[in-house]
């Protein structure tokens, strides 16, 4: 049975996580985007804190694979779905080659060790990834793993 004054606490929690919504970031507009790469690639924040999002679940970026360039191998404990917005190529996912094309929707699972690569010689492919790093990241379980670094230009 839950006390009265433990179920004002409650009801003083559910308020405030609430409130946390209030003034936050709620759009990404395309031009807003900002890709950067480093040594795990090119990728530009859609969903992120550093935004003004205040998602405590999921997130989202863009990766760009540069014409005929991989990606960094790597894995995470965190789901990820992945959609290609752009492009040609496929994804090696624990030994498995995974073609792919616009349209195409995939699932990584957690610690699957994962690649993405650009088929097309002369154009750049996109790949929307809706993750729950967030999520392991707030539990205190997050963990990732850089195996290979990307191919940059």
């Amino acid at each position: 049975m839950v006390t009265q004054p433990a179920a004002d606490e409650l009801v003083r929690l559910s308020d405030s996580m609430s409130d946390r919504w209030k003034g936050a970031r709620l759009i990404t507009k395309a031009e807003d985007l900002e890709f950067t790469t480093s040594g795990r690639g090119t990728m530009a924040q859609v969903v992120h804190p550093g935004l003004g999002h205040v998602n405590a679940h999921l997130g989202c970026f863009i990766r760009e694979l540069p014409p005929g360039k991989a990606s960094g191998e790597h894995r995470h404990n965190f789901e990820a779905v992945l959609h290609v917005l752009e492009g040609v190529g496929y994804t090696m996912m624990d030994g498995v080659r995974y073609d792919w094309k616009v349209g195409d929707t995939m699932t990584v699972p957690p610690m699957a060790p994962h690649q993405h690569f650009n088929l097309d010689p002369d154009n750049r492919a996109r790949i929307l990834a809706v993750t729950s790093l967030p999520l392991m990241r707030n539990l205190g379980a997050f963990r990732y793993e850089q195996l290979q670094w990307a191919e940059v230009p």
